[in-house]
């Protein structure tokens, strides 16, 4: 027998001893395949067999990929195998996908709507062991990809309140230490996304795979294009010996199915046209039903939902007559409705009343709407997978979509999900698919009743975010949790988005504009921040708030008048903000003293993370490193262990040695290579050093973000470097810069600060930027509290002294100067 067909089966459940028995006896070659705990092994055996049976969700059988029926006898079960095992080894697209990812961290599935692309990337997941689900999100502008993909990738995985950047770190160093192999699926990627943008939701881990669907997205990596079926599948989807039809609408499983249930007159070559076909015969209320996709998000429909914003007559027998035509799939947290044709039936029939809709995904989200569902009618006419007879004997994810039918649990409760962590087929519908609801892994950081909440919250929010746009009436209701979800996993720029959309109805409240100015604050908006907290009339928070932003502006008195000065610190969040504003005015001792008390026990990361920043300015190194060791996979907490490191050793040893244990794009490594860099200067090379600085920038930014503090370090030191070739005014520019975000970060009188503002000063003398009064000011207000502050080095103090003298010299002598040493040492 040939090698590439050594085996008739490639068996991959998760218990299928007695299945294996039967077949082997039944005289099949079974290779028994286990989910994928090595991307690398089973390759070669999934490559050569002719069939694979596994534990699939209903609807992604095909003729070669075949689901295992809990309600078939193992007799029956051998002898559909054996009929589907002839010919060559079968489904060339899962080993397509499975060589390619073999090979690399990601693969794109793209072809037209309604092809197939879910449908094959739920079949490949169904092999990995444990999967992240993510999407749809094709319905999205490209703008909106990225937040919506972290909101998405966090409840996936079980976890909150970190940014995208720090959220990818962090969940895959935990895959990584946990040896496990993870699968990110990436549904329905929007067109138009700009370049980069898809490199963005691949995980930093060799361990972690992605695999992405998409009609039309494209990106530089590996692509596998979905054709439509093959002539055998085609016909026996068709029901008719019409081989020039199958070939003339290339195998479109849409469009076969549809004509399959309309085969009266002429037969339509496309799937919008073979589905209208069908839509005109449908009852009204699975047309109504149908047409709720129009005004929702292609995600799967809470049943309850569905009902409250449709007619409640013949819910049950609409919901059945859905699912037949394989316009719908019934999953455990809903109805899923197939996306092409809820675009057929929209272009057809028009959207519904947007206002019903949104009331009843309000009264979900507020905890109304989820009563009791009663779905026995509809069970019973579903035919395989989802008959309420033999539950008991049903996979989990057949069990949880009868459930989702016979009962829905109140908002906020937990719904059933017997088995979910150990079924990698839990069943959350996409198109005329299943899809997996995202399991509980052990990476996450919320309990399992909390993440399922979350889980389903996260469904509503996606259906709130398109009622939005649709219904003017309960748009900002709509729009409130969508913003605070944002802002609870981390992103507040998408949560500022947001509250600006609130905020311009003209019915915000005094919440709204606190909640408003919090997110401004996070984004570094100080001066748009102030101005709503003022707005903000009666908010508990609104002080402050204010007062933050004034810190972030360094009007210290002002904010001690609006909020410091009279409050008093108790739970540890407010010690958290008041330390920072204790930091901010160089007095870290004071910030040490009253964040103490509150280490003990579970201190939040960002209360510890402040601990460590102040204790690292007050002098104590090694205590400020031993305190950040214990913040994951936070790059703050990397850049303090570095900088405590590299109070003692050599910038650029550690760089090497960093590079080895933690990468070249590690926050240490980073600290380390812009020390590296300055040290170059120091030896009189200013040219090799600009060139290193400059590679080290372009990956901190890339990296860590524009707005990260070590991005602000390395672009002061290319300006140095730039001062040493008398380029003042590239120095200038890069000055400009960085001088109000770290006035914002750091306070006033932080030697990094500090020394910004007297070279920014500098700068703009020397190379005669402007006028020279601002110059003088700059230097002027920065010697000043060099002069005053506590803990700044006697060589800053002396740079200090040196700039009011040279920032002070006759405006034409300056000048004059700067021509004269053009001319003597004119720049390369």
């Amino acid at each position: 027998m040939e090698a590439a067909a050594r085996f008739d089966v490639f068996l991959c459940s998760a218990a299928a001893d007695q299945v294996e028995k039967a077949l082997r006896a039944g005289g099949l070659r079974v290779f028994r395949g286990n989910p994928f705990d090595d991307f690398e092994v089973g390759a070669a055996e999934l490559a050569a067999s002719r069939v694979l049976l596994a534990d699939l969700p209903p609807g992604l059988g095909t003729e070669k990929v075949l689901a295992i029926r809990p309600e078939e006898s193992l007799p029956e079960l051998v002898e559909r195998v054996r009929a589907a095992a002839f010919g060559n080894p079968g489904f060339p697209l899962l080993r397509t996908i499975h060589a390619e990812l073999v090979a690399r961290r990601a693969v794109l599935v793209r072809g037209p709507a309604g092809i197939g692309k879910t449908t094959v990337a739920e079949q490949y997941a169904c092999l990995a062991g444990r999967v992240w689900r993510t999407g749809p999100f094709g319905h999205l502008d490209p703008d909106d990809f990225l937040p919506q993909f972290h909101l998405a990738l966090a409840t996936a995985a079980g976890t909150s309140g970190l940014a995208l950047a720090r959220l990818r770190m962090r969940l895959a160093s935990r895959v990584d230490a946990a040896g496990e192999r993870v699968l990110l699926l990436v549904d329905d990627v929007p067109a138009g996304l700009p370049p980069g943008v898809l490199n963005g939701v691949v995980l930093p881990s060799d361990r972690v795979r992605t695999l992405l669907t998409s009609r039309a997205a494209r990106w530089p990596g590996a692509t596998v294009e979905v054709p439509g079926l093959a002539l055998e599948e085609g016909l026996r989807l068709l029901g008719l010996p019409d081989a020039s039809f199958v070939a003339r609408c290339d195998g479109h499983p849409m469009t076969l199915r549809a004509t399959a249930r309309h085969r009266a007159g002429a037969q339509p070559d496309t799937a919008p046209h073979a589905i209208r076909e069908v839509l005109v015969r449908m009852s009204h209320p699975a047309r109504e039903l149908l047409r709720l996709g129009t005004v929702l998000a292609p995600a799967p429909i809470p049943l309850a939902v569905a009902r409250a914003a449709s007619d409640d007559t013949g819910f049950e027998a609409a919901v059945q007559e859905l699912v037949s035509l394989g316009f719908a799939t019934l999953t455990g947290e809903g109805l899923r409705l197939q996306g092409l044709a809820v675009e057929v039936a929209g272009g057809e029939f028009g959207e519904p009343a947007a206002e019903r809709v949104a009331e009843a995904v309000l009264g979900a989200l507020t905890g109304g709407g989820f009563g009791e569902q009663t779905g026995e009618g509809v069970l019973s006419e579903l035919g395989d997978g989802a008959s309420p007879g033999r539950v008991g004997e049903g996979s989990p994810a057949q069990n949880r979509a009868a459930d989702a039918l016979h009962h829905e649990p109140a908002s906020g409760a937990s719904p059933d999900r017997a088995g979910a962590a150990e079924d990698p087929s839990a069943v959350v519908g996409i198109g005329r698919t299943e899809v997996s609801s995202p399991p509980r892994p052990p990476t996450g950081d919320l309990p399992p009743s909390a993440h399922d909440t979350a889980a389903r919250r996260h469904l509503l929010l996606h259906h709130a975010r398109a009622l939005a746009d649709r219904c003017p009436t309960h748009r900002v209701a709509l729009l409130r949790p969508l913003a605070a979800a944002h802002e609870a996993h981390g992103d507040p720029a998408a949560a500022g988005e947001i509250h600006a959309a609130i905020l311009s109805t003209g019915e915000a409240t005094s919440a709204d504009f606190a909640a408003a100015a919090r997110v401004e604050l996070a984004c570094g908006l100080d001066a748009e921040a102030l101005g709503h907290a003022r707005q903000a009339l009666g908010s508990p928070e609104a002080a402050v708030i204010a007062a933050q932003a004034l810190d972030g502006q360094g009007d210290y008195a002002e904010a001690d008048r609006t909020f410091w000065a009279t409050h008093r610190p108790t739970s540890g969040e407010e010690r958290c903000r008041a330390a920072k504003a204790r930091r901010l005015r160089g007095r870290p001792r004071e910030a040490i003293a009253l964040l103490e008390p509150a280490l003990s026990g579970s201190a939040s990361d960002a209360l510890t993370l402040e601990y460590a920043w102040n204790l690292f300015q007050d002098g104590q190194h090694q205590r400020a490193r031993d305190v950040a060791a214990g913040i994951e996979d936070c790059p703050d907490a990397e850049l303090i262990q570095a900088d405590a490191d590299l109070v003692h050793h050599d910038a650029a040893d550690l760089e090497k040695d960093y590079a080895h244990r933690y990468g070249v794009e590690s926050a240490r490594t980073l600290t380390a290579s812009v020390h590296a860099g300055r040290a170059l200067l120091a030896r009189g090379h200013p040219r090799e050093a600009l060139a290193a600085l400059a590679e080290t920038e372009r990956t901190v930014r890339r990296v860590l973000g524009d707005e990260h503090r070590l991005h602000h370090r390395v672009r002061h030191a290319m300006g140095l470097a730039h001062a040493r070739l008398r380029a003042f005014d590239r120095q200038a520019e890069l000055l400009e810069t960085i001088r109000e975000p770290q006035l914002r970060m750091l306070g006033r009188t932080h030697p990094e600060t500090l020394e910004t503002r007297l070279d920014l000063g500098l700068a703009l003398a020397l190379g005669g930027r402007g006028p020279l009064g601002r110059a003088t000011g700059l230097v002027d207000d920065a010697a000043r509290d060099a002069e005053t502050a506590p803990g700044v080095s006697p060589g800053l103090a002396a740079k200090a002294r040196a700039a009011k003298q040279v920032v002070r010299l006759p405006e034409p002598f300056v000048s004059a100067l700067h021509a004269l040493e053009l001319l003597i040492w004119p720049r390369d």
